[in-house]
């Protein structure tokens, strides 16, 4: 038996695999300008207070155990950005983050987090905070953003290399099931993304 990965009956669409081709051509096109562009990305991750790993380890016959504050704490979102040198700023603050429609950014396709490297950003970003241990809303904003802080640049270059991995893939409008297909099926004439 193997783990199942969902995916959405639109992540493989025409309409998707148009917008992950326009979206490539765009950052390609930046890239051979003459003026160099730095690309941030930038992206916010909601944490709740009662979040905690859902396994741990403990003496055989014991169950393992965690205190939580309650049954539902407040939400705290996490508002990040990172650029090729590392994470460029953050901020954990209660409740959501307003938007502001005057920044002129690149949006990235629909169902296409393996072109985003700030997904990665953030599932390194919760260990790191798990890691932490916060048991209550300040020291949980603290562990957030001293989280931050432990993501050294070298990660986010090689989040960054493996987003663009995925860039011939996106113009020829190939499917692409999951980011991990490139780790099973690094032959391109062996994978199978259609399993």
């Amino acid at each position: 038996m193997k783990q199942l990965y969902r995916v959405p009956f639109e992540q493989n669409s025409e309409r998707v695999k148009r917008l992950r081709h326009e979206y490539v051509e765009r950052v390609l096109q930046m890239d051979a300008e003459e003026i160099l562009h730095e690309f941030i990305y930038i992206d916010e991750a909601g944490f709740n207070l009662t979040k905690a790993r859902r396994r741990g380890r403990n003496i055989i016959g014991h169950r393992a155990i965690i205190n939580v504050p309650g049954p539902r704490g407040g939400n705290i979102t996490l508002c990040a950005a990172i650029l090729q040198h590392g994470v460029l700023l953050r901020h954990a603050k209660m409740g959501p983050f307003q938007h502001h429609p005057q920044l002129t950014v690149l949006y990235l396709p629909p169902y296409s987090p393996f072109l985003n490297p700030i997904e990665k950003f953030f599932s390194t970003w919760q260990s790191k905070v798990y890691d932490l241990q916060p048991q209550a809303q300040v020291p949980l904003i603290q562990a957030m953003e001293d989280a931050c802080d432990q993501v050294d640049a070298a990660a986010v270059q090689g989040w960054i290399r493996h987003s663009r991995r995925f860039f011939p893939r996106c113009l020829a409008n190939e499917d692409i099931a999951c980011d991990v297909d490139e780790i099973l099926w690094p032959d391109p004439a062996r994978r199978r993304d259609n399993v």
